[in-house]
């Protein structure tokens, strides 16, 4: 399934800087999902960074979360010692199985601060992918929670039967936004020599 995290070196990481548009991005896959960072991400970059994405486990989930989170996917998501973008965009995915009985409407991700309080992120589920999707500036703790809405006395139509809105395009869909593209197979290669080769998928017409 690919590594939980890869490791660019201070020379690939300058190599991205130089040849970036504002229109590109770049993508890490790794085990449990990806993780794509705008020009404005990477441009907070600088030495050797680890690109991880962990899916924690219950023993190990944080005190501080609590408790309806603590039977949830938690997933920990850091770019090296970068926590705060800066006005830089990430866009996460995780893969996702939705369980018997869930709705896809109802997914939320919590993203927790250090004292466990949280803040909802907009998402998407991809049906096609099985996996859900988000954008953040910051970087933390995650929960894929299923929050249903309160009942009401006269309740309304139910959930939404028509798809959400369409997660951002991935690399290969066509008029998709340019990205560089880093697959989570090749992290010992980065790590070892320090280079990885990447592709540059320009805008279709």
């Amino acid at each position: 399934d690919g590594a939980e995290e890869i490791v660019f070196s201070h020379d690939v990481i300058e190599e991205i800087k130089q040849q970036i548009q504002e229109s590109e991005s770049v993508k890490v896959e790794v085990s449990h999902g990806s993780i794509e960072l705008d020009k404005g991400s990477v441009t907070k970059l600088d030495g050797e960074k680890k690109v991880s994405m962990t899916k924690v486990e219950k023993d190990d989930i944080p005190d501080e979360l609590p408790v309806e989170a603590k039977v949830r996917p938690v997933f920990e998501v850091s770019v090296g010692d970068v926590h705060d973008f800066d006005g830089g965009k990430l866009t996460i995915t995780f893969k996702y199985q939705l369980l018997e009985g869930e709705n896809a409407d109802y997914l939320q991700i919590w993203h927790f601060k250090d004292d466990g309080t949280y803040e909802v992120e907009e998402c998407v589920y991809d049906n096609v992918r099985k996996c859900i999707v988000f954008s953040t500036g910051t970087l933390s703790y995650f929960s894929v929670m299923h929050v249903e809405p309160d009942p009401t006395p006269n309740p309304g139509p139910g959930p939404n039967p028509n798809p959400g809105p369409t997660p951002s395009p991935s690399d290969d869909d066509e008029g998709g936004s340019n990205m560089v593209v880093f697959i989570g197979a090749g992290a010992a290669a980065v790590v070892v020599i320090g280079l990885v080769v990447f592709f540059l998928i320009r805008r279709k017409a």
